[in-house]
């Protein structure tokens, strides 16, 4: 065992587990392989017990194990709606009242984009973040508030990686997720990529500018149209979603035990993020 669970509490854990709805019909029968997989590397502690599940022929499942009752298997139901649309999202294989097993997705964390990568990789992920919005606004839940969406609701870096095999953006944790507004992803988004080390710098700008763009104008995939931003042009997207980034730097600093830079941010972010814009009309219509 690993230093998370005792031998006792691992076997319980599995013995919860029951196949997800819309999991790949390649799971079917493999209740045998869940009851004999081992714990692995610890990959997280802090929102939930996570670590990698090994099964006796080489292959590795994540196991997520939450405090609360029912957010396994409202994580489990929504990635399965997400990748049942299209979306490069591992399959939810099975859940139980606090566990969720997954597939392992091999590849890079996006927190380790080199500054090379990050303007296209951001508008990857805004154009993925824009392709999620429009599966998630489709389910029945979502739907019952008119422009709401199943948000992924923690847009920290960690939680996508760009696969190994395929080169793809896929993300990976839902734990967080919840139906709102899809600008509240959005603004995340642009927090996240603005703060990210060295913070502030033009390049990072450069990039959150590039990822608003994306999510805009990213075609829609087939459900009839950008239903979540409205059809909007960069104009008003790059509009919109300033008060989305300034409640995202207001959220940052009270997880950050209030923290001024944060909070300075969320201030003089439309100001700054004016200028931004500007810029790039210009660099756009001297086609630059």
């Amino acid at each position: 065992m690993n230093h998370v669970y005792t031998a006792d509490e691992w076997a319980s854990l599995l013995g919860q587990l029951k196949a997800v709805e819309l999991a790949p019909a390649s799971v079917e029968g493999q209740a045998a392989t869940w009851e004999g997989l081992m714990p692995g590397e610890v990959l997280a502690t802090r929102k939930s017990r996570t670590c990698l599940a090994w099964a006796g022929d080489g292959r590795k499942y994540v196991l997520k194990v939450y405090p609360d009752a029912g957010r396994a298997g409202r994580e489990a139901g929504v990635m399965a709606w997400l990748r049942a649309g299209g979306l490069t999202v591992p399959a939810p294989l099975a859940v139980g009242e606090h566990a969720l097993l997954r597939e392992f997705v091999e590849g890079t964390p996006l927190k380790q984009t080199s500054d090379s990568d990050l303007v296209e990789t951001c508008a990857q992920l805004g154009r993925w973040l824009r392709r999620c919005h429009e599966i998630g606004a489709d389910h029945p839940a979502a739907g019952r508030d008119a422009g709401a969406t199943w948000l992924v609701g923690d847009m920290n870096f960690g939680n996508y990686v760009v696969g190994t095999a395929d080169f793809l953006l896929w993300g990976i944790d839902f734990g967080d997720t919840r139906i709102g507004d899809a600008y509240d992803d959005v603004g995340e988004g642009i927090m996240r990529i603005l703060i990210r080390p060295p913070a502030f710098t033009v390049l990072n700008w450069e990039a959150a500018v590039g990822f608003i763009d994306a999510y805009a104008t990213a075609d829609a995939g087939g459900s009839g149209g950008p239903r979540v931003t409205g059809g909007e042009e960069l104009g008003p997207a790059r509009q919109r979603v300033i008060p989305a980034v300034q409640r995202a730097f207001v959220q940052m600093a009270a997880w950050r035990h209030g923290d001024a830079d944060m909070l300075w941010a969320a201030d003089t972010f439309p100001e700054t993020w004016g200028r931004v814009v500007a810029a790039a009309e210009r660099c756009s219509m001297l086609g630059m």
